[in-house]
């Protein structure tokens, strides 16, 4: 099997809840099966990282997966509600998002015994860090139970937007047009027709490789809006990992599956390693409650005006090919990757962008009126995914949660809701070990002891000294009294 590859597309696994409405979201992976004298096992899907942008006015969902398997081997089937549309979306709005929120481990701080035995004192020695984280055209129906709305292309994606009154037609039109179907997924299908969704089919366009494979958002106008998951198990195997960055007025919660935490008494540093234990502990708690657990690792308000580089910094540090610039915020970082991404070059004239992230007026598009902002103010030449996360909302009140999860396959059957958060504490992803393994040969542990404990130790000497000063001439006078007579 090829080595696992990141690729961008829009299927979604979990579905948002408002007290406004309820936005569920669901994609399908498709791929053809393999020919009988193919042994290899079939592509599958190992990993999502998604972002959803949630207001009362419109959803917006970026979706990135992880895979294994050729690019042309994948097609993507989207049900979405009417009046959904695609826009081109780039890779580094999710590389910014992993930079700045991905949980970072520093070693404790080690107390060293000193060589010189007239000092009690210690000294602390430095401490290390762990950043780990982690065909053709589509050819319309000839009959009138599948209606081909819109055929064009996003990206490097061929996309055409189906309506059919049929699931057995619907189906019959994407196998003719090289879109795979599992058996599994017709019930699915059938339902979503019943229910009255459109459907949007994705493919890459010939000729496009990996390299220019870009995430794709969805925006569904409207409070109404409804995304569902149901057919997220198409193409993923016994289990997939997801990372969901919900951006909100708020934070956000998953009630219909079990928040876990890590005990942080259990965080070790392997100094030999320059690691921790942090992973292990994680996945560990992943596991708990058949595995429909998360972990929430980060939650900020104003998440793209801080700067997360490590907890004594106050600047992100970002190298290539040996040059290391400085972002002071997300939103400088996304806009620098994404003209590097395009360019190999570093752009740092969108610093203009850092003083509207704390205005309190509501983002728009088009022309703003009295106590809104234009989304415009967000954009920085063609990258524009900070703008199309903030519409609908007031920047100094947007917050951005990561949540964790290793799920089954079965718990992909139901929809996973995600909901403001009863408590809008913060969760910081910077991380401190509070054990030590492996020291450093040159720092040996002292054995401490207070004054208090010495001056007592003291005493107690003293007075056996004392006792037994007495005890001697107590012994001597006894002597001589015996001798005298």
């Amino acid at each position: 099997m090829a080595h696992g590859k990141v690729l961008a597309l829009t299927a979604v696994s979990c579905a948002l809840s408002l007290h406004v409405a309820q936005a569920r979201a669901c994609g399908g992976c498709f791929h053809p099966p393999p020919p009988p004298a193919q042994t290899t096992a079939p592509s599958v899907v190992t990993g999502h990282r998604m972002a959803f942008a949630v207001s009362a006015t419109r959803t917006v969902l970026w979706d990135q997966f992880q895979y294994s398997g050729s690019p042309s081997e994948f097609a993507w089937v989207l049900p979405v509600r009417a009046g959904a549309y695609l826009e081109a979306s780039t890779d580094a709005w999710f590389e910014a998002l992993e930079t700045v929120t991905a949980t970072k481990v520093t070693s404790p701080p080690l107390i060293c015994a000193q060589t010189n035995s007239n000092s009690g004192d210690g000294c602390a020695l430095g401490g290390a860090s762990s950043a780990k984280a982690y065909g053709g055209p589509a050819q319309r129906d000839n009959s009138n139970s599948v209606v081909v709305l819109h055929e064009g292309t996003v990206g490097p994606y061929e996309t055409v937007t189906l309506r059919s009154q049929s699931g057995g037609d619907l189906r019959t039109w994407l196998t003719t047009n090289g879109y795979s179907i599992p058996w599994n997924v017709d019930p699915i299908i059938d339902a979503y027709v019943a229910e009255g969704w459109d459907f949007v089919a994705l493919r890459l366009r010939p000729g496009f490789g990996v390299q220019q494979m870009t995430p794709v958002r969805v925006v569904t106008p409207g409070g109404a809006y409804a995304l569902p998951l149901r057919m997220v198990a198409a193409g993923v195997g016994e289990s997939v990992s997801i990372v969901l960055y919900v951006i909100a007025e708020g934070r956000y919660t998953m009630p219909d599956l079990s928040e876990v935490s890590i005990d942080p008494k259990q965080l070790s540093w392997d100094f030999n390693a320059k690691d921790s234990n942090y992973l292990a502990l994680r996945n560990d708690a992943l596991f708990r409650n058949a595995r429909r657990s998360y972990l929430t690792t980060f939650a900020f308000e104003r998440p793209f005006r801080r700067g997360y580089a490590s907890p004594t910094m106050s600047t992100i540090s970002y190298s290539v090919s040996g040059s290391t610039s400085q972002y002071t915020n997300f939103a400088q970082l996304y806009f620098a990757q994404a003209d590097y991404d395009d360019s190999s070059t570093f752009n740092s004239s969108c610093t203009f962008v850092d003083t509207a992230l704390d205005v309190p007026e509501l983002v728009v598009s088009g022309a703003p009126s009295p106590g809104e902002i234009s989304d415009t103010s967000f954009e920085c030449g063609s990258h524009n995914d900070l703008a199309a996360a903030l519409t609908g909302m007031h920047p100094n009140k947007v917050w951005a949660t990561r949540l964790e999860m290793e799920l089954p396959r079965e718990a992909l059957n139901a929809d996973c809701v995600v909901a403001p958060a009863s408590s809008q504490a913060s969760v910081d992803n910077q991380l401190q070990a509070t054990q030590a393994v492996n020291r450093p040969a040159d720092c040996p542990e002292p054995v401490f002891q207070s004054r208090i404990a010495r001056a007592r130790a003291g005493a107690r000497q003293t007075s056996a000294w004392l006792l037994a000063l007495f005890g001697a001439l107590a012994v001597l006078r006894r002597n001589r009294r015996s001798s005298d007579r």
